[in-house]
């Protein structure tokens, strides 16, 4: 346009700002992913080798393992949350962004049915018990709200990904540079009509979190040998206050990528390690206390059986030293004496050494008053 023939000088790279999520921060939530696999199964692992102790047979097994599960799966959202398009293709990002709501709402939906499905077990069961009924409750019983809620979330995200799936898009801030080329953008999820599927979503599921809730309250007063409500209400507790705190962070925050994948990271995260370690933990520990109450049980009874022979020695060689039979009569009466004098319980209880010590030292004074034996050869002996 200036009339000259040479050609325009070549315009600058861009140098756009596209707030990819860096290798430090995606090695963040897969950290916490990893941590989510690794405790999850260990749990369910260490609930199958234990399932025959009473206090795992008290939780319910299978739903313990359902817990485990849908924890894994849950914890498995952190994987396709971290991907965006500095390390995949453009149909990579779509496959992983669609993935999201599907491993979240099945791993939510098998964590609470779970939860509210052993609940609402134990309160019928005890119900029942209540009016003196009998009627057996199964755990397929038990199962079919998670059957009915696991149904309803398959039929909308079935829906969602045939008529409007998401995708990953790129967005620009308006942001330019001199020569009006875009210098600032970033990745999101997106689809046309998101707000329908989400809505619904969050009503059918958060609708069920209130059943269980119910449950947990009407189980409140439960032993914990046989409900574990009170440690159901912490994991719901922490996940209201992770979902109440985080959902309106991540609103402010939805134009950063990296706050909201750190915000979301420490909402799965938290849902999926509180109901796990609040689930689990309880009952290593419980195990653990039984098995050490096992063991003293057992051996007081083999400290019991040592005192009894011990005391039965010493009658005996005392016996030995008794020359005529008018000393022999009373000596059974002496003996009975002593140890009827230590307590009138059985030998053994408290301190078993100090049962057999005061014992002897009871019987020897009575001989001493007696008289009837050479004391030094008896007291030597004994």
């Amino acid at each position: 346009s200036d009339g000259t023939t040479s050609p325009p000088d070549a315009l600058p790279p861009v140098e756009a700002d596209l707030h990819h999520l860096s290798p430090g921060v995606r090695s963040v939530g897969l950290i916490v992913a990893a941590l989510t696999f690794a405790l999850a199964l260990f749990f369910g692992v260490w609930a199958k080798r234990n399932r025959k102790e009473r206090v795992i047979k008290a939780s319910q097994p299978e739903f313990l393992y359902m817990i485990c599960v849908g924890a894994l799966v849950l914890g498995s959202t952190l994987i396709p949350l971290s991907i965006d398009d500095s390390v995949a293709s453009a149909d990579g990002c779509d496959i992983a962004c669609m993935s999201i709501p599907w491993l979240f709402n099945y791993g939510f939906t098998i964590v609470f049915s779970a939860l509210f499905a052993k609940t609402w077990r134990l309160n019928k069961i005890m119900a029942n018990v209540a009016v003196r009924r009998k009627m057996k409750v199964k755990v397929t019983d038990a199962l079919k709200p998670f059957i009915v809620l696991f149904t309803i979330n398959t039929i909308v995200l079935v829906t969602w990904t045939e008529l409007d799936p998401l995708k990953w898009v790129r967005i620009e801030s308006g942001l330019t540079d001199g020569f009006g080329r875009s210098i600032d953008s970033y990745g999101i999820c997106k689809s046309n009509n998101l707000l329908p599927y989400v809505v619904v979503l969050f009503v059918i599921n958060f609708s069920f979190i209130l059943l269980a809730n119910y449950q947990v309250y009407n189980a409140r007063k439960l032993s914990t040998e046989f409900s574990e409500s009170k440690y159901i209400s912490i994991i719901m507790a922490s996940m209201f206050q992770a979902i109440a705190i985080g959902v309106p962070l991540y609103v402010i925050v939805a134009r950063d990528p990296v706050a909201r994948f750190i915000i979301l990271t420490c909402i799965i995260g938290a849902m999926s390690l509180s109901t796990l370690c609040f689930m689990f933990i309880p009952k290593i520990w419980g195990v653990r206390i039984m098995g050490d109450e096992e063991e003293e049980n057992l051996n007081t009874n083999n400290e019991t059986i040592v005192v009894e022979d011990e005391i039965t020695e010493v009658k005996a060689d005392v016996e030995d030293e008794i020359e005529n039979e008018e000393d022999a009569g009373v000596l059974s009466q002496m003996w009975d004496s002593a140890t009827n004098f230590f307590g009138g319980s059985d030998v053994g209880e408290g301190d078993p050494e100090n049962s057999v010590m005061t014992s002897k030292s009871i019987f020897v004074g009575t001989l001493r008053r007696r008289g009837s034996v050479e004391l030094e050869h008896l007291e030597s002996s004994l």
